[in-house]
C-alpha cells in the first residue's frame, strides 16, 4: 500500500500542482508580457532572447508554462512552415533542458524526485551539470536564427492582473518549500487547488489539454508501476540507467521508462536520462508531447517529417555530450 501511494497518488498529485502553477501564471498575463520582450528585440538578437526565455522560464515556471507561453508565438513570426517547425523543435529543446534543473519544472522530475527521495537541493546539485552543458549546447545548436515577430507588442503592468501574479508566487514558493520537506504534498497539493480557485474556473486553470496531460501521467504512474512489480529487474548502474532510460524512451515515454525501472535504476543515471530523453521524439517525454498538443490547439502549422528529424538530430547530439560530462565528473 505505501509504495502505490508513494510511487501513484503522491506524484500525481504534485503533477496537479504544477499544471495549476503553470496556468495560474498563463492566466496572470505574464505570457503576454514575454511576448513584449520578444516583439522588442531587434532581427539580430531576437533568437538569443527567445532561447534564453524558452530555457529559463521552464527552469523557474515549469515547462508547461512555457509551451502555452512561446508554442502560439511561433504563428506571429515571418518564415516559411519547414523553418517554423525547426523553431519549435529548438523551442522545445531550450526549455527541455531548462526544466531538467528543478525537481518540479517537469513531470518525470516530479516522479523521480519523489520516488527517490531527493530534496531540491541535492536534486540541483546532481544535475547543474548537464544543466550547464545542454545550455551551453542549446545556444549553438538550438538558437533560432533570422527570426522576429511580425509587430511590436505593448505592454502595460497595469494589464498584469497583479492578484493572480501574486497568487502564482505564493504557490511556487509552496511548491519550492514542498520539495525542500518543509511542506507534505497532500498540503502543497490542496492548497494549491484552493489558490488556482480563487484565480479562475476550473475550466480556466485546468483546461482539457492539462486534464488529458494529468490523465497521461497518473495513468502511466499506475499501470508502469504495476509492470515494475512484476518484472524482474536486477539493480541498474549509472551508465546502464542513464542510456537504458534515454535510449528507450525513444521508442516509448520517459515516465514508462522511470515508472519501470523506480527503486531499480541509478537516481543519477536516471535522471540524466530522462531529460536527455525529453529533448528527443516529440513522444519521449510528456513534456515534447504537450508542445504538440499546444501547437495543435493554437493551430501552429508544423511539418511532421521536419518535427521528427530535427528531433533526432538535437537527440543524437545531446546523448554523447551528456555523457561525455559524466565520465569527465567520474559519475559512472
Amino acid at each position: 500500500m505505501n509504495y502505490w501511494f508513494e510511487a501513484v497518488v503522491k506524484p500525481s498529485l504534485m503533477v496537479f500542482s504544477t499544471l495549476l502553477l503553470a496556468r495560474i501564471f498563463v492566466v496572470a498575463g505574464l505570457g503576454s508580457w514575454l511576448e513584449s520582450v520578444l516583439s522588442k528585440a531587434s532581427r539580430k538578437n531576437f533568437g538569443t532572447l527567445w532561447f534564453f526565455a524558452a530555457f529559463f522560464s521552464a527552469a523557474v515556471l515549469t515547462i508547461s508554462f512555457t509551451a502555452y507561453a512561446m508554442v502560439p508565438l511561433l504563428e506571429k513570426i515571418e518564415m516559411p512552415q519547414s523553418q517554423k517547425t525547426k523553431i519549435m523543435v529548438e523551442t522545445l529543446f531550450a526549455a527541455a533542458a531548462g526544466s531538467a534543473i528543478m525537481p518540479f519544472a517537469n513531470i518525470h522530475n516530479v516522479f523521480l524526485a519523489l520516488r527517490y527521495h531527493v530534496a531540491l537541493p541535492q536534486f540541483v546539485k546532481a544535475i547543474l551539470p548537464m544543466w550547464m552543458v545542454l545550455m551551453l549546447v542549446g545556444f549553438f545548436i538550438a538558437r533560432p536564427k533570422e527570426m522576429f515577430l511580425r509587430k511590436k507588442v505593448l505592454f502595460s503592468w497595469k494589464k498584469l492582473n497583479k492578484f493572480d501574479f501574486l497568487i502564482g508566487i505564493l504557490a511556487l514558493a509552496i511548491l519550492t518549500l514542498t520539495f525542500l520537506g518543509a511542506i507534505p504534498p497532500m498540503i502543497c497539493f490542496a492548497t494549491i487547488a484552493v489558490l488556482s480557485l480563487m484565480v479562475g474556473p476550473i475550466r480556466t486553470v485546468f483546461p482539457r489539454l492539462d486534464r488529458w496531460v494529468f490523465s497521461f501521467a497518473a495513468l502511466s504512474f499506475l499501470i508502469f508501476g504495476a509492470v515494475r512489480n512484476i518484472l524482474p529487474i536486477k539493480p541498474l548502474t549509472t551508465i546502464q540507467s542513464f542510456f537504458g532510460t534515454a535510449f528507450v524512451s525513444q521508442v516509448s515515454n520517459n515516465l514508462w521508462i522511470t515508472s519501470i525501472l523506480s527503486g531499480k535504476a541509478d537516481f543519477l543515471g536516471a535522471v540524466w536520462g530522462a531529460n536527455v530523453a525529453s529533448v528527443g521524439m516529440p513522444w519521449a517525454s510528456l513534456s515534447a508531447i504537450t508542445f504538440v498538443l499546444v501547437a495543435i490547439k493554437y493551430r501552429v502549422m508544423f511539418d511532421g517529417k521536419v518535427l521528427l528529424r530535427k528531433c533526432m538530430t538535437m537527440f543524437l547530439v545531446a546523448v554523447p555530450v551528456t555523457f561525455l560530462t559524466m565520465k569527465l565528473l567520474k559519475t559512472t
